[in-house]
């Protein structure tokens, strides 16, 4: 890979005339028309996955040796203001439309629905001096970053910030924008509201079993059984009771969560795995994915926490050290930027020279010729 391909990539991602046209509606040249503002948001995202101690410094160092007029440091900090926050903000939501023009490659079990997205959030420790805007769990100062991925497009497909000492359920909402997808989650976005959301929007879903959770067991489809058992059984009891008998086959069963009008329904299977076995839900049709598929579709929401370390191994996410909320603001935009521009690269790379190269591979490449 050279310099060029990395180039014509980030022009079709962020084409000049997209940023001209959000940086003059923002205002984020209207008060100093030196600004080359292409250059600039260029030599940010390029450099977003520098070396800890000076990726500010470096993406002045990449400014200045295209501008016309050089800027001096002073000059150069003052410009990652609010405004320019937003505009680097909004021109992430831009590349993720881009994103969402690349066509879903779904083969196989993938291939029922429309896509499938991946949702989970990455927390960045930040300097004690924004404990006020970013409040964290675990340490003074914190942001989250929670991301959406799309499965069939291998990239981000939603972001926001928040402080870190929020919790992650309350920032999914299931809407119509997922009718005909489907959901990966780990547990800490379970929830029987969800569940009931996913049947009103036709999305299907892959979770595990949530701990506390009371399954009733409406019909068993699959497995072993010993003795009969009433419609709405205890789940739990009847595996102590060993009415399912678990002898390394696989459980299929309907069963329910709440009461009355809160009532929701779909299926349980149970797939033997190494220490035991894995629970899952979903709401997907026994005709196109018996337990064993359903276990290997849940084994696909992998693939965020893969995304989550290149963008801390390749664009040093974790690795934040400014003091405003700007310019983290402008730093996590760079950087999702960065990471972005990679995953669009890597089907591309996958075949270039005929080669096979990871996402760190790629990482490094880009930053290699950035």
């Amino acid at each position: 890979m050279d310099g060029t391909i990395l180039r014509e990539t980030l022009q079709a991602i962020l084409p000049e005339k997209v940023i001209e046209r959000f940086a003059e509606k923002l205002g984020v040249v209207e008060r100093n028309r030196k600004r080359e503002i292409v250059n600039l948001v260029h030599s940010l995202v390029l450099s977003a996955g520098s070396d800890d101690s000076g990726v500010l410094a470096e993406a002045m160092r990449r400014y200045n040796t295209e501008a016309r007029e050089r800027v001096v440091r002073g000059a150069f900090y003052a410009w990652l203001d609010d405004e320019m926050a937003d505009l680097m903000e909004r021109l992430v939501e831009e590349a993720i439309g881009y994103a969402w023009s690349l066509p879903a490659l779904l083969p196989g079990i993938l291939g029922t629905v429309d896509d499938w997205f991946i949702f989970d959030s990455e927390t960045v420790t930040l300097r004690p001096e924004l404990a006020d805007i970013y409040p964290g769990s675990g340490s003074p100062a914190a942001v989250k970053v929670h991301k959406e991925l799309s499965v069939g497009r291998g990239c981000m497909t939603g972001f926001h910030f928040s402080p870190a000492k929020d919790h992650d359920s309350p920032h999914l909402t299931i809407d119509e924008r997922y009718s005909g997808m489907g959901l990966l989650n780990d547990l800490g976005y379970v929830s029987i509201e969800r569940i009931r959301d996913c049947e009103k929007y036709n999305v299907k879903f892959v979770w595990r079993l949530k701990d506390g959770w009371k399954p009733q067991v409406s019909r068993i489809t699959r497995g072993e059984i010993h003795g009969e058992f009433f419609e709405g059984a205890d789940f739990d009891e009847l595996l102590m009771n060993e009415v399912i008998v678990l002898d390394g086959r696989c459980v299929d069963a309907e069963v329910t969560f709440g009461r009355g009008k809160e009532k929701v329904s779909c299926r349980l299977v149970m797939i033997p795995g190494p220490t035991g076995y894995l629970i899952y839900l979903t709401n997907l049709l026994r005709g196109t994915h018996g337990p064993r598929q359903v276990g290997d579709l849940y084994r696909v929401r992998y693939e965020i926490e893969l995304d989550n370390k290149l963008d801390k191994s390749g664009a040093q996410l974790d690795q934040i050290r400014s003091t405003t909320e700007s310019s983290v603001r402008i730093q996590l935009s760079a950087k999702l930027l960065h990471s972005l521009i990679v995953d669009v690269l890597i089907p591309e790379l996958l075949t270039w020279g005929s080669r096979k190269m990871s996402g760190s591979g790629v990482l490094r490449q880009v930053n290699r010729v950035a």
